[in-house]
């Protein structure tokens, strides 16, 4: 049991490190395409809503509606269903303005990452979108979560010289 746990282990940092370097060499990518970074910003009748209210209304308005319907991710070719589950998920940790406000994308995060991965600024600040997905016994894939990670400016070499943010 002690050598199937340390294999699933190395397995699973071993994707991780993979999945990294691929998120990576996506951003560089599309930097060099000048390709356009979803930007999202907090509407002005947002700013006046308490933390909670803005869940309950966020919750109401645009969750609610993702409820039940499937997106195509373009990268997999698979397709995403969102479930109560995943609804309830995010309302449980979900505890920052910018993760509540992003929900309004959910839909384009799911169609437009790279193998669950995504970019996008909320209020001038990048963050990097980690979509989590749940295989179904005899279903299709469904939304488990997604979290954010704020992009800190770093500099990056490469071998030959060039300079990148991460």
């Amino acid at each position: 049991m002690l050598i199937n746990e340390l294999f699933e282990s190395s397995i699973r940092e071993a994707r991780e490190d993979y999945s990294s370097q691929l998120f990576e060499s996506v951003l560089r990518e599309a930097d060099e395409n000048n390709n356009d970074i979803l930007s999202i910003h907090e509407e002005a009748e947002d700013k006046t809503l308490s933390l909670y209210k803005l869940k309950a209304e966020y919750k109401d308005k645009y969750l609610n509606n993702f409820q039940g319907k499937t997106f195509k991710n373009k990268s997999t070719e698979l397709d995403i269903k969102i479930s109560a589950d995943s609804i309830r998920e995010l309302w449980k940790k979900h505890r920052t303005r910018p993760k509540v406000i992003s929900w309004r994308y959910l839909d384009k995060f799911i169609e437009d990452s790279k193998l669950f991965h995504y970019q996008c600024s909320i209020n001038d600040i990048p963050y990097k979108i980690i979509l989590t997905m749940r295989k179904a016994v005899n279903d299709i894939d469904k939304l488990r979560y997604y979290t954010l990670k704020e992009i800190k400016e770093e500099k990056i070499a490469d071998s030959i010289g060039h300079t990148y943010q991460s």
